[in-house]
């Protein structure tokens, strides 16, 4: 669970004091959002979205294109009426060494190999900035307990210390909601409501 992730960092030694690492976190409420958007494709009539598919490719490439790509892929995928694949990942909060993959994506139907690299863009989008946020709250937190016990510093204040404040200044409801609650992998304060919310509905109970 996303509550106990700062907690399970076994090592206390090892954790980054750069950014040789980076906090594997985002994959979990991605793959909601992916099975939710494949739920609207698969309950469409198939014509809808393979006209739909068109109109997109037409626009984007020109009507050669789109007549050269065709749709047959399209409404094979909507016949089979599910995500043919597989993701394979590291725990969500575990601390990922740089140029180690921190998961993998496969296709599980030899049809379908085309899928993969066209959900890529949008996986790297919805994890990228979560990833990001919680590894320089992850930093933070490093160093306010480095100085905590240097200054002789109450360590039981670090949770609140470090509060998360960020909210009016980013881009969306739904970035908010993401980075804060990459915040709280490794902190408790946060201004950010909607972090708590993204919590409990994507991974799965109430943030503690």
């Amino acid at each position: 669970t996303v509550t106990k992730v700062y907690s399970n960092f076994t090592n206390r030694k090892s954790r980054i004091d750069g950014f040789d690492h980076v906090v594997h976190f985002g994959l979990q409420a991605y793959l909601h959002k992916l099975q939710e958007g494949f739920n609207r494709f698969f309950e469409a009539p198939q014509p809808q979205v393979v006209q739909e598919y068109r109109w997109r490719v037409e626009r984007i490439l020109g009507p050669d294109a789109a007549k050269a790509i065709g749709t047959d892929h399209i409404a094979d995928l909507h016949d089979l009426g599910y995500i043919p694949l597989v993701f394979s990942a590291v725990p969500e909060g575990t601390l990922v060494p740089i140029r180690v993959p921190s998961l993998t994506v496969e296709n599980t139907h030899p049809d379908f190999f085309w899928l993969t690299n066209y959900i890529e863009t949008g996986l790297s989008a919805a994890i990228w900035h979560p990833s990001t946020a919680a590894t320089i709250a992850h930093a933070y937190r490093v160093r306010a307990e480095r100085w905590a016990e240097r200054t002789g510093g109450d360590p039981a204040g670090l949770d609140f210390q470090i509060h998360d404040f960020s909210y009016r200044g980013m881009s969306s409801n739904e970035t908010a909601a993401a980075t804060g609650a990459a915040h709280l992998l490794s902190f408790k304060g946060s201004d950010t409501l909607c972090a708590a919310d993204f919590i409990e509905k994507y991974y799965g109970g109430p943030y503690d």
